[in-house]
């Protein structure tokens, strides 16, 4: 049963049918459509025009917009506007969730139907999106609304404490295998767009060994990685990759409530997330594999064994990162 089929997603799908016939086909209506996604979009792609996925902060955004005839009553027209484009919102955030990944070989639309009980959970996560913002505009004789509706990743996100969140929601666990399964690397650097080039650990750990570390951040720097919920980081033993960071390798219950990763387009905003602490080690990678795998040297490996011991195994409680820069 996919995820598609449920009630709540097919009234997503069609009320918008339902809004259209209140609609009137003039040329306010295209051109207030027109001046919407210039507006708030430019050059965007679809993508970005109807939501977006905010690694960063800890987001999935959905934008709606609805229109109400302008003659009608004031309130009433701003109500029904603001509601068509709240039913649009919900829609596209629908969609933006369908994007995500949920490793480097699942994506998420899969995994929720896997199971009824996401399918549910998933349908009341959205039902309880948050309107983050909501305004009209006059256009001739339409009124246009747009609006603005989110979904937290995780209850860590900034101001998600208290709302109800993707990770809690997918309930995310290890899958039943003893252990996770080795990688072949790639034979060919590049083949499928996603294998880079070996690239040499060329930049300092930035950390203060006479401390404790207090995470890990993974810096990409440049190489094509497609940000997922659980990434796998690796390591090289002969032809095969070891996995070094997984789900495996955090507390279940850190997972149900934050998940395993923070991601970041600088190092500076590395500063930013308080779970990393302020003694974090910044690990290089040294290449992506063609499944999506984030790859490290051995020494790198052996490093963030070191660390980890005694303890001090911030491994288990995910403060862990990985950075773009």
């Amino acid at each position: 049963m996919m995820i598609a089929q449920t009630p709540a997603e097919y009234a997503l799908v069609t009320a918008p049918m339902i809004v259209k016939q209140m609609m009137k086909r003039t040329i306010s209506f295209l051109v207030g459509t027109v001046w919407f996604f210039s507006l708030t979009t430019g050059a965007f792609a679809q993508e970005e025009r109807i939501g977006r996925i905010d690694w960063v902060n800890g987001y999935i955004i959905g934008h709606g917009i609805g229109f109400a005839d302008a003659n009608m009553n004031k309130r009433l027209a701003q109500t029904t506007s603001i509601r068509a484009a709240k039913v649009e919102a919900l829609r596209n955030l629908l969609i933006m969730i369908k994007q995500i990944e949920i490793d480097p070989e699942n994506p998420i639309q899969d995994f929720i139907a896997a199971e009824k009980d996401r399918i549910i959970r998933i349908d009341g996560l959205v039902k309880g999106a948050r309107t983050v913002s909501s305004r009209t505009e006059q256009m001739d004789d339409s009124l246009l609304a747009i609006v603005e509706m989110r979904v937290c990743m995780s209850d860590f996100a900034k101001g998600c404490a208290s709302e109800k969140s993707l990770v809690s929601a997918l309930d995310l666990k290890p899958s039943r295998n003893t252990q996770p399964p080795p990688w072949e690397m790639p034979q060919e650097a590049g083949r499928a767009g996603r294998a880079a080039k070996v690239q040499p650990e060329d930049i300092p750990s930035r950390y203060d060994p006479t401390r404790p570390v207090t995470g890990v951040v993974f810096s990409l720097r440049g190489l094509p990685y497609k940000r997922v919920m659980l990434p796998v980081i690796a390591v090289k033993e002969g032809t095969v990759l070891k996995p070094v960071y997984s789900i495996r390798s955090v507390k279940p219950d850190v997972v149900r409530s934050y998940g395993i990763v923070r991601f970041a387009d600088t190092l500076d905003q590395v500063k930013g997330i308080g779970k990393i602490g302020n003694n974090y080690m910044v690990v290089p990678a040294i290449a992506v594999t063609d499944k999506n795998i984030l790859v490290i040297s051995s020494k790198s490996a052996h490093r963030i064994d070191e660390t980890t011991r005694h303890g001090n195994d911030y491994l288990e409680t995910a403060r862990v990162a990985i950075s773009a820069e």
